[in-house]
Parts: structure tokens; sequence; C-alpha cells
């Protein structure tokens, strides 16, 4: 008797019972495993069980495919609902702006685009900045992404601010400041830029004086 399935391309795959009962005895005999008292070399033929063996193999690898596919689709849901929140598209005028955190010079405006700053994942903000306005040297515990939408912005790294030694970024600039990389920015015309990044979102000054969240007012 011989058992047909349907095989992905519309095929018949065949299966004689010899197969089969490779199958549920795991292919043993000489060369292939431990010898069978009931299926060895002198009960089937040889080819046979290396048949099986090539059929099983390939099963397996389907099998995994599947899982790697159902793994994959399970992370893809999880994205989506992470994103699910956030509007697909967002036209300029639907940005709502407020104060920065407390931790940024006032002064500016500030906007979550995507995300929660305050929590793990993706994350992405804007910052609108008054001409004149400087971050002091500071790090993230995360790679910073920055795209500067308008205006000019500057960027140098270090422990002090040296104009001399930072890069303008022109409308379409873009600039990665990389995890715990001491680095400070200002802009001279005013500017607006987009900062994406992994949260939480966390900000150390290298001088701890300069940390606007810490001076009293005045």
């Amino acid at each position: 008797m011989t058992i047909r399935l349907r095989a992905a391309d519309g095929g018949a795959v065949r299966f004689s019972n010899e197969i089969l009962r490779a199958f549920k005895t795991g292919f043993r005999g000489p060369g292939i495993g431990p010898d069978d008292a009931e299926y060895d070399d002198t009960r089937r033929d040889r080819s046979v069980m290396i048949e099986a063996a090539i059929w099983r193999r390939h099963i397996m690898n389907i099998s995994v495919r599947k899982i790697f596919l159902v793994v994959a689709a399970s992370l893809v849901g999880q994205m989506s609902a992470v994103a699910a929140d956030t509007p697909p598209l967002q036209s300029a005028k639907d940005v709502q702006w407020g104060a920065p955190p407390p931790v940024f010079p006032p002064g500016a405006k500030f906007a979550v685009i995507a995300g929660d700053p305050s929590a793990t994942g993706l994350v992405t903000v804007r910052f609108d900045m008054p001409a004149g306005y400087a971050i002091a040297p500071h790090f993230h515990p995360t790679d910073e992404h920055i795209t500067v939408l308008k205006g000019t912005f500057s960027i140098g790294m270090g422990d002090m601010v040296d104009k001399t030694h930072s890069l303008t970024l022109s409308p379409g600039g873009y600039g990665i400041a990389m995890a715990n990389m001491h680095h400070y920015a200002y802009t001279s015309t005013g500017a607006t830029i987009q900062v994406h990044m992994q949260g939480p979102f966390a900000i150390t000054y290298v001088n701890s004086a300069d940390d606007p969240s810490k001076k009293q007012p005045q």
C-alpha cells in the first residue's frame, strides 16, 4: 500500500509502508544509528532507509521553516501593537508642540511623534529651537539619530563646547550620536530637528551643574 500526501506544489508525495516504518523506528540500523533487531539491513533494503532519512530531513526542514514563520509573525504582531497608538500618517499641522522636558534648557518646543519616551521601544520626537539655543555636553545610553528639518543645527564631540570643532547640518542633514558618546549641540539660526532612538529616553550631563532640571529657579 502507498500513502499519498499533497505537496506544496500540488504534486503527490508518496511514502511506502517501509518508509513509514523507518520513520517510526528513527532509521536505526548499521551506518545510520544503533542496530535494531527488527529493522536491520538483513530485513530490508538499505536504500529504503536512506530514502526515508532524506524524506524525514526534508519534512524537518519544512517544520523549521514553519516555526520561523510563526515566530516572525508573532514579532510583527508585537510591533504592530506598539504602533497601534501612532497615526500612520501625520501632517505638520497635527503635531502637538509643548514645552521640552525639564532636562533641556527652556525656550524650545518639543513634540512626541511616535512611541513613548519613558518606555522601551522605538521613539521619535521633534525639537524646535530658537536662534542661540544650546545644549551643554551630555550623553545618552542609546544611539541618537538626528535629522535636520529646518534651519541649521551644529553638533560637536567632547566634554566642552568648542564651536571650532563642530559640524553644522542644514535641512536634510543627518547625524548619529552613539550611545555614551559625549557631545553638545547648538543652533545659531534656529532649527527644527527630528530625533529617533530606542527608549526609554535618558540624558546625563557631563557636568551635572549644566542639568537644567537641577538648577534652582531664580
